[in-house]
C-alpha cells in the first residue's frame, strides 16, 4: 500500500480550568486536498465559533500504521505552540 497525505482542518477552544484557562482541541475534519482544510479553518475562526484553528498535511503509512509529523499549512488565533 502506498502512503495517505491526509489534509486537517483542527479546531480549538479555551476552557476554563483550574490553574487558569487552556486550550482544548475542538472539532477536526478531514479533508483530500489543502485549499478545501484551509478554507475550512479560515471559515471556522472568522464564524468565531473557535479561539484558533490549524490546516495541516500529514502523511499516513498504512505499512507502519504512522503519521508523520504535521506540516502546518495555516495558523489562526490561539493555536497551542508546536512543541505542545
Amino acid at each position: 500500500m502506498f502512503p495517505q497525505i491526509i489534509y486537517v482542518c483542527q479546531t480549538y477552544v479555551e476552557v476554563e480550568g483550574s490553574h487558569g484557562k487552556h486550550l482544548e482541541r475542538a472539532q477536526q475534519f478531514d479533508y483530500k486536498n489543502a485549499n478545501d482544510a484551509e478554507k475550512r479553518a479560515q471559515r471556522l475562526f472568522e464564524g468565531g465559533g473557535c479561539v484558533g484553528a490549524d490546516a495541516f498535511k500529514v502523511v499516513y503509512d498504512p505499512e507502519t500504521d504512522e503519521l508523520s509529523d504535521p506540516e502546518f499549512l495555516l495558523r489562526l488565533g490561539k493555536v497551542p505552540s508546536v512543541e505542545e
